[in-house]
């Protein structure tokens, strides 16, 4: 895509890659007599010629073996065509490879844009009869030796390189007191595009006097624009081994949006910054949402992308608690006569429960009942004696809750989109259980089935420990990315492309500890002192058991690596015409988190590719 002007009488020719119109009028792209199919080739008589004496055809942009038409400078133009820089001529018929006057415009009469004819001679000066007139002078012609094709680029004519074409913009420039010109150009090109947009004009960067360090960004209000950057600094002549460097200090240096007529960038270098906060992308350019967005010579520079977030560690489950002096064991005493329950056992948020401790009913039935159940598990509380006068028996410990089970899942790959990369998240652990409270101690049996005393009680048992928490999933690696274009149509001639290396994925987080099981409760004592003497009324109530530490918690998932790419899009492919590319390594995958003697799933190693359809 080519915005050119011209001024005075000039006509205006805009081209649309290789289609041309003069004064809207379409030129170069007629499928006339004499079209040669092309070989698919693509080229550019400027910037990439055909090899092997082959032409360039205007119509479609292709290498051709011959030309039936008219070849001008490495172009096949087909018959009937209209010259590109002089509109009252066309190519003649097939095979005569000449052009001929042919008028396609009203002001194309024989002699206009060939120069008017001379005026005739004045009389002869002898007085006895007048000379007769000299004659007419032949017409001139129109392109004078001052004349520039202003639709050329400054690599092939110097005539474009002045402040009537162009904006120029050096690194050693100023923005303030700088007008845009050879001798005082502006700083940034931030400034020249704004400044040659409005002046419909160029941006002429020049290369070899530092780098610009800044984000360019050109959206709708740009459409249209033109950069070379191929300028020596010191004489502003163009040298297409030299390329203007944009090193920008943040992540992207180059983003494109909203164009339709496009943008035509030629020998510059877009080099994006290192990513450094976690799971950051680093991406030379962003192309979204527009059309003829052309490419020559330059390179797109994407450093590496940041390692990815660590997942957090679970969690130490809480310890238990123990029943202390409330859940102790009442001793026996003759004066009770209701039935009585044992001493209750406390419970928790994560689930545990301590088993109460066992009761007896009053006389005359003096058998003491059971120590009761710790949860969640089996039967763990105290049994009874068959005895007459028998002690309760002890709680049983409560069980080890159940470890949680480490992640086991991590996508291998984030998202793309018009923004960029979203890394992946990975999985986190499941949190351990709670470990089982202690059961609760049985009541101690009367000595008589007619006693009429009521037997001591077992104490409560202790509660169980909390589960650890899971460790937490952790986040993928940042991308590179030398170019993204999205829902854009790009071309890329004789263009560089690198990326960095994609961050490493974080680690899973460890499964937290869990909670310390606590001890239970006494139980009751038979023997009570009545007047100075002990008596034994009953046997002991059990004790209660300690409570069950709880469950480990699971390891969190470790994280995919970021990407490695050289060209990410959605909709149409970038055309890329020669040139170069690099591609650097994905980012590994992060380790899962530990649990006990288990570990989360580790996360997968970054892909490193050339193209990526993200569709």
């Amino acid at each position: 895509m080519r915005m050119l002007r011209y001024s005075g009488c000039v006509p205006v020719i805009v081209c649309l890659m290789f289609a041309c119109s003069i004064d809207g009028r379409e030129v170069g792209s007629s499928p006339g007599t004499g079209v040669v199919e092309g070989s698919g080739t693509l080229c550019d008589a400027r910037t990439t010629p055909c090899p092997g004496g082959e032409v360039c055809l205007a119509a479609s942009g292709e290498c051709a073996a011959d030309c039936a038409g008219c070849t001008l400078t490495g172009v096949c133009f087909s018959v009937g065509d209209t010259h590109p820089e002089n509109v009252c001529e066309v190519c003649a018929a097939a095979g005569a490879a000449t052009w001929s006057f042919a008028p396609r415009l009203t002001e194309c009469d024989d002699g206009l844009n060939r120069g008017g004819t001379g005026n005739g001679g004045t009389g002869g000066s002898d007085p006895e009869g007048a000379g007769s007139g000299g004659s007419s002078g032949a017409g001139g012609s129109s392109s004078g030796p001052d004349a520039c094709d202003v639709t050329a680029f400054p690599a092939s004519d110097p005539c474009v390189i002045t402040e009537e074409h162009g904006v120029f913009v050096a690194p050693t420039g100023d923005d303030s007191q700088g007008d845009g010109s050879r001798v005082s150009p502006f700083a940034t090109l931030a400034r020249a595009v704004d400044v040659a947009r409005a002046r419909d004009r160029r941006v002429y960067a020049c290369a070899d006097s530092g780098v610009f360090s800044e984000l360019l960004r050109i959206d709708a209000a740009l459409d249209g624009i033109e950069l070379f950057g191929g300028f020596s600094c010191a004489d502003w002549s163009y040298d297409v081994s030299l390329t203007a460097e944009v090193v920008s200090p943040f992540l992207t240096a180059l983003e494109i949006e909203g164009l339709s007529l496009g943008v035509r960038v030629e020998n510059f270098s877009f080099e994006s910054s290192f990513a450094t906060a976690a799971g950051e992308s680093s991406i030379a350019a962003r192309i979204v949402g527009s059309a003829n967005v052309s490419f020559v010579s330059t390179s797109f520079i994407a450093r590496d992308g940041a390692a990815g977030v660590t997942g957090s560690a679970g969690a130490p489950g809480a310890n238990g608690q123990s029943p202390g002096g409330p859940g102790a064991g009442p001793d026996a005493d003759c004066a009770a006569e209701l039935v009585e329950d044992g001493p209750a056992g406390a419970s928790n948020d994560c689930g545990s429960v301590a088993g109460n401790g066992g009761g007896t009913v009053p006389p005359p039935n003096a058998f003491g009942f059971f120590g009761g159940q710790g949860a969640p598990g089996a039967q763990n509380g105290g049994v009874p004696s068959n005895a007459l006068g028998g002690s309760g028996g002890a709680g049983a410990p409560g069980a080890v809750g159940a470890d949680g089970g480490s992640a086991t899942t991590s996508p291998s790959t984030g998202i793309f989109s018009a923004l960029g990369y979203t890394p992946p998240f990975a999985a986190s652990g499941v949190p351990g259980g709670p470990g089982q409270g202690g059961g609760g101690g049985a009541a101690g049996n009367a000595p008589d089935e007619n006693d009429f005393c009521r037997p001591a009680l077992g104490g409560a048992g202790g509660l169980g420990g909390c589960g650890g928490q899971g460790g937490g999933g952790a986040r993928g690696g940042g991308a590179s990315v030398a170019v993204l274009s999205w829902n854009s149509q790009v071309t890329l001639r004789s263009c560089q492309l690198v990326s960095g290396n994609g961050g490493n994925g974080g680690a899973g987080g460890n499964g937290g500890a869990g909670g310390t099981g606590e001890a239970g409760a006494s139980g009751g004592s038979g023997q009570v002192i009545q007047s100075d003497q002990l008596v034994e009324l009953s046997g002991d109530g059990g004790a209660g058991a300690r409570g069950g530490n709880g469950g480990i918690g699971g390891g969190g998932a470790g994280a995919a690596g970021g990407p490695s790419i050289n060209i990410v899009f959605q909709g149409t492919a970038p055309a890329r015409v020669s040139g170069t590319v690099q591609v650097g390594s994905g980012g590994l995958g992060g380790p899962g988190g530990q649990s006990g003697n288990v570990r989360g799933v580790s996360g997968a190693t970054g892909a490193a590719l050339v193209n990526f359809d993200a569709a």
